[in-house]
């Protein structure tokens, strides 16, 4: 991934800790059925959250969440959005969060 040099330190520092996060980290899509099953998956680091509700709803789920996974052993190596969105909601849902780019 190539970074833009920007004159402030302080913006470099923010840029470089950004993707460090997205590089060390997964984004996950939660397909669920309440009561019955969920499932996850790996999704690219494009996806946006729509893209996520689409996938759920193409696989018979009523509602979905999104998530991450990181690889770094710093804290909870996870973390999920903290509501279950209906695929018919076409609001965006809050971001996990310990956010992955969501």
């Amino acid at each position: 991934m190539r970074l833009a040099v920007i004159c402030t330190t302080s913006a470099a520092l923010l840029m470089v800790f950004a993707s460090d996060v997205q590089a060390s980290s997964q984004k996950i899509c939660s397909p669920v059925e309440p009561d019955k099953w969920r499932t996850i998956a790996p999704v690219p680091k494009e996806w946006i959250a729509g893209d996520c509700r689409r996938l759920s709803e193409s696989v018979g789920a009523t509602s979905y969440k999104l998530g991450c996974i990181f690889s770094e052993a710093i804290g909870e190596k996870y973390s999920w959005s903290v509501e279950v969105k209906l695929v018919t909601d076409e609001a965006t849902p809050l971001p996990p969060p310990r956010n992955c780019g969501w």
